[in-house]
């Protein structure tokens, strides 16, 4: 997984889930008369996690 700085270019952290599984998903409806923010849920089962150090820019 990325995490993506807010110019949308630039990788400010990496994650590596090993041996990963999804196990829950919500998400609701999706009506555009209600005009309400989508809240989703999504759980992810894991055996190790592990924080990378984000990639230079090869440019």
């Amino acid at each position: 997984m990325q995490y993506i700085q807010e110019d949308g270019t630039t990788e400010a952290m990496r994650y590596q889930l090993h041996r990963c599984l999804p196990i829950k998903f919500k998400a609701p409806a999706l009506t555009a008369k209600d005009g309400q923010v989508a809240i989703e849920e999504f759980q992810l089962a894991y055996e190790k996690f592990v924080i990378v150090a984000p990639q230079e820019d090869a440019a």
